[in-house]
């Protein structure tokens, strides 16, 4: 198990500040989301 630990840590610190941010209620706005949507998706083109 530490091994694992070890290997994933950066992903572990990743997941518990995700969570943090979403206990503090800390989420993108539609106009954020909506954004980010436009940037990667495409259009036919």
């Amino acid at each position: 198990m530490s091994k694992f630990v070890d290997l994933n840590e950066w992903q572990i610190m990743e997941l518990q500040k995700s969570i943090d941010e979403a206990d503090n209620e800390d989420f993108a706005s539609d106009s954020e989301v909506e954004s980010t949507f436009d940037k990667w998706s495409t259009n036919g083109n």
